[in-house]
């Protein structure tokens, strides 16, 4: 057995100290880096997902204007093209524009 001076102690000590501190504070920025990278993933996420949405709302409110549709069905064979659309019995499809509250609808004149 081995037996240790005061000052020789204390060093060893004073080493294994510093040797826990520094790993702690390894593992604080291991830990800060980890949560870092996952903020910064999340920020990305989102901010995609808000131009998902900037597309998806200007693709609702402007691009399916274009896509308005009305077709004439005639339901008469005998009367002239002329007056098809003039007609009381001809049938009128509407595409209304798509947004989330609008639904596809059918109209008779």
């Amino acid at each position: 057995m081995i037996l240790v001076s005061g000052p020789d102690n204390e060093l060893i000590n004073f080493n294994i100290t510093a040797i826990i501190i520094i790993c702690i504070i390894i593992t604080i920025d291991f830990i800060s880096i980890i949560i870092i990278n996952i903020i910064i993933a999340t920020n990305i996420n989102v901010i995609f997902i808000i131009i998902i949405k900037i597309i998806y709302q200007s693709l609702l409110n402007e691009g399916f204007h274009i896509c308005k549709k009305v077709t004439l069905n005639n339901l008469s064979k005998n009367e002239p093209k002329l007056h098809d659309s003039l007609s009381p019995r001809s049938r009128v499809q509407f595409y209304l524009p798509l947004r989330a509250t609008d639904i596809w609808t059918n109209g008779t004149i």
